[in-house]
This record gives structure tokens, sequence and C-alpha cells, in this order.
């Protein structure tokens, strides 16, 4: 029994059934041996990078031969559904952005664009549609840095 149990542990170590990105050191997406990368961007979105970056061993400086260029985000508000008179009583919220890796201006990789998106219902006032928006992008700023470290630390 205990040899059927070692066997299918090495089955399973062997078989490439493991979670893509899991790595804990170095993002995919940098070159080989990379150290230090220049962060290019601004915002909160820069800043939750920055973080992430320096979390696994990365130290951002102005001088570094490496560009993390972070594009800003976009965000699109649309409306999806309707009262009985016509009015948008849900809205969906999406942010976007892209994460490039470039070194003396040649791009190295890219994420192209990642979204993530929310759907807003519509309270009896406008004005608390308002209020909905910035909290809620402030949760997607959130999930959009996720996807997107997910995305470079993967180099998908």
């Amino acid at each position: 029994m205990r040899a059927r149990a070692v066997l299918l542990a090495l089955v399973l170590a062997g078989c490439g059934y493991h979670l893509v990105g899991a790595n804990a050191g170095r993002p995919q997406a940098l070159p080989a041996g990379t150290q230090t990368v220049q962060l290019l961007g601004e915002g909160q979105l820069v800043a939750l990078l920055r973080t992430r970056l320096a979390e696994h061993g990365i130290a951002v400086r102005e001088d570094a031969a490496i560009t993390v260029r972070i594009a800003p985000p976009k965000a699109k508000m649309q409306p999806i559904a309707y009262d009985a008179a016509g009015r948008p009583q849900q809205y969906r919220l999406v942010l976007s952005a892209q994460v490039t890796v470039e070194r003396v201006g040649e791009i190295l990789w890219t994420s192209g664009s990642v979204s993530v998106a929310e759907t807003l219902l519509l309270a009896e006032e406008p004005a608390s549609l308002e209020a909905a928006v910035a909290t809620e992008r402030e949760q997607l700023l959130q999930r959009l840095a996720d996807a997107l470290w997910r995305r470079l630390a993967t180099g998908w």
C-alpha cells in the first residue's frame, strides 16, 4: 500500500499538474537574472505592483536596464439593465490595463489588455451611483493589480 502511495506521488509530481505561476521567485516575464527594474507609470496600480516586485526580491531603480511599463487603467461603464421606464438600473464597470517589459526600447514581453469587471446596482438616487463607482473602483484596482501580477509572474 505504501509503495502505491509513493508511486502515485511520483507520478503526480512529474506530470505537470501544478499551479502555473505558483513560483515564489522571480516573475517569469522578466529576463533571467533580473534583480532590478525601472517601473514606469503612475497611480495606485503602479504602487501595488511596486510592492509585489519588492516582495519577490526585485528592486525598483531608475537606472535599471529592464523597464516594466504599466499603462494607466482605463475605465468603462455601461448600462446593462433598465427598469420599466427605460432608466438604467444596473451598470457594468470594467477596468483594464496592460504591463510591458522592455529593454532599451525593445519590447520583450507584454501582457496584452487585462481587465476586471463588476456589476453595480443603482439605488433610488443617481448620486448613489457615484459613491458605488468610487468604492468599486478601489476594489477593482486591487483585483486588476492581482491579475496583472499573475500575468507577469507566469509570463503568459
